[in-house]
C-alpha cells in the first residue's frame, strides 16, 4: 500500500516513510539475527562433531551401534546457512557493482611477485617468495559474510527482492539457533501432591507432563507452573532476580527463540512507570512484584504474537 509520501512494509505492515519496502523495525530484527549468526555459528562446528552431546534422549535401552561421529541435522543446516548467506552476498555486490575479492579483502590477500624461478620445482630462501607461495586465497567464513550484510540492511530494504532476503535471513538463523540450542534444563515443580507421597517433581520447561519418580503421579506442567509462580506473584523481588526469573520461564518468541529478559528490559518498565516498586531489600535496593513482571512479559509476548500473526495474513 503506498500513500503521496510513505509505503507500507511488505513484511509487517508498518508504514514506512523513506519509501523503502522493509520498515525500520524490520531491518532492526534482520541486523540482531545477523549478529546473533555471527556470534554462535561457531558453535554448530561443535554440534557438527557432535562435541557438545545435544541429545533430546529417548529414555529407552542403549542402543548397541556406535553413534555416528556427525550430527547430520546441524550439517544439514550450516550447509543451507552458508548458502543463504552466499546467495545474499553475491546479489549484493553484483549490485553495487563490488567484486567478491575486494568485499572481502582478509580473504583474498594482495601479493606482489611473481616468484624467484629456480627450476626443478626448488623453492627459493627469499622469504618473500615462501610468503607467497604458502598464502592463497581462502573460504569467505559465515561470520563474515553476516557482518558484510549487516551492515548493508538498509540499502537491502529499498530493493524489491529485500523482503525475500530478510525472510531468509530470518529462517536460518532460527535454523541455526534450533540446531546448536542444548536440551532445555530441568526445573523444580515442589512436591508430589499425592497422599503419603514426598516425591520431588522435576520437569524439562518445554515438557507438557511430568511423572512423580516415586508414586507415577501425574502432573500437567503448565498448570503445575503457573500454579506455582501464582503463590510467588506478591513476593518482593530486585530487577534483577526478575530478570532471571522471566528468562527461565522458557518461553518462546514467533520465530521460535527462547526470549532473553536482561536486566535493561525490567529497568525500562520501571523507567515508563509500568512497575512500580514495593519496598527495599536488605541491601537497600528497589524490590517489585513478581507477578507485575510475569504480567508485563505476558503481554510484551501476547504483542509479538499479534504482530506475527497479522505479518503472515498480510503475506498470504
Amino acid at each position: 500500500m503506498t500513500t503521496e509520501n510513505t509505503t507500507t512494509c511488505t513484511r509487517c505492515g508498518r508504514p514506512v516513510a523513506d519509501q523503502a519496502l522493509c520498515c525500520g523495525a524490520c531491518v532492526d530484527q534482520t541486523a540482531a539475527n545477523l549478529s546473533f549468526i555471527e556470534a554462535i555459528a561457531d558453535d554448530l562446528e561443535t554440534t557438527l562433531t557432535r562435541q557438545d552431546r545435544v541429545s533430546a534422549g529417548s529414555g529407552g535401552r542403549a542402543s548397541s551401534e556406535a553413534p555416528l561421529p556427525l550430527n547430520l541435522h546441524a550439517s544439514d543446516v550450516g550447509a543451507r546457512l552458508r548458502n543463504t548467506l552466499t546467495t545474499w552476498v553475491r546479489l549484493v555486490a553484483e549490485e553495487r557493482g563490488v567484486s567478491i575479492e575486494d568485499a572481502f579483502p582478509d580473504a583474498f590477500p594482495t601479493l606482489f611477485g611473481p616468484t624467484c624461478s629456480t627450476g626443478m620445482g626448488h623453492w627459493c630462501t627469499h622469504s618473500s617468495c615462501r610468503t607467497i607461495h604458502l598464502t592463497a586465497p581462502r573460504e569467505v567464513t559465515v561470520q563474515e559474510m553476516a557482518a558484510w550484510l549487516r551492515t548493508r540492511l538498509g540499502w537491502i530494504a529499498h530493493r524489491e527482492w529485500g523482503p525475500d532476503a530478510f525472510d531468509d535471513l530470518s529462517r536460518v538463523a532460527v535454523d541455526l539457533g534450533r540446531a546448536v540450542d542444548s536440551p532445555p534444563p530441568m526445573i523444580s515443580l515442589g512436591t508430589c501432591e499425592a497422599e503419603d507421597c514426598t516425591g520431588e517433581l522435576r520437569a524439562h520447561q518445554e515438557a507438557s507432563f511430568v511423572k512423580c519418580p516415586a508414586c507415577r503421579t501425574s502432573y500437567d506442567v503448565a498448570k503445575r507452573k503457573d500454579r506455582l509462580l501464582g503463590r510467588a506473584d506478591h513476593l518482593p523481588r530486585t530487577a534483577a532476580s526478575i530478570a532471571r526469573i522471566l528468562t527461565a520461564l522458557g518461553d518462546r518468541d514467533p520465530d521460535g527463540r527462547p526470549i532473553v529478559r536482561e536486566l535493561k528490559w525490567v529497568a525500562n518498565r520501571v523507567q515508563w512507570k509500568q512497575l512500580r516498586p514495593v519496598g527495599k531489600d536488605d541491601s537497600g535496593r528497589p524490590t517489585y512484584r513478581l507477578g507485575d513482571a510475569r504480567r508485563l512479559h505476558d503481554e510484551a509476548i501476547a504483542k509479538d504474537l499479534d504482530k506475527a500473526a497479522k505479518r503472515l495474513t498480510q503475506a498470504a
